[in-house]
């Protein structure tokens, strides 16, 4: 059975962000040193970071030594190219792969690189 993926609020959003970037288990105050101007503040972190464990976006994956207490790390639950079809489809409807793929073409937001790597996706998966 497929995870269903939540939809995040904005502040959410920017703490996964920085996850996914960093793609390795983060503390708080991790997160904290590497979130550039955030549009939240620092003492809404903790409850943000509970509120997604409660949307099995991110899950403690260990705990790291700080000062003279150990802090939880978190790693996300699924990627973010994952979220971000999640935002696309429906329920009980056809996403429709070639025309959003048209639509970024032709406004210019698929690179060449990007357009290389579809390419090769597209003949390993037929076996090319």
């Amino acid at each position: 059975m497929e995870m269903i993926i939540k939809p995040l609020t904005p502040t959410e959003l920017e703490i996964m962000e920085i996850l996914w970037r960093e793609n390795r288990p983060l503390s708080a105050l991790e997160i904290l040193e590497l979130s550039e101007n955030r549009s939240w503040k620092q003492n809404s972190l903790y409850p943000t970071l509970q509120h997604l464990q409660e949307k099995n976006a991110v899950v403690i994956t260990g705990y790291v030594p700080v000062k003279r207490k150990y802090a939880r790390t978190y790693l996300p639950t699924y990627t973010k190219s994952k979220y971000q079809l999640s935002r696309l489809e429906k329920p009980g409807e056809h996403l429709d792969i070639v025309s959003l793929l048209r639509e970024q073409l032709e406004k210019g937001k698929i690179s060449d690189s990007d357009l290389s790597a579809i390419e090769n996706m597209i003949k390993d998966y037929r076996g090319n």
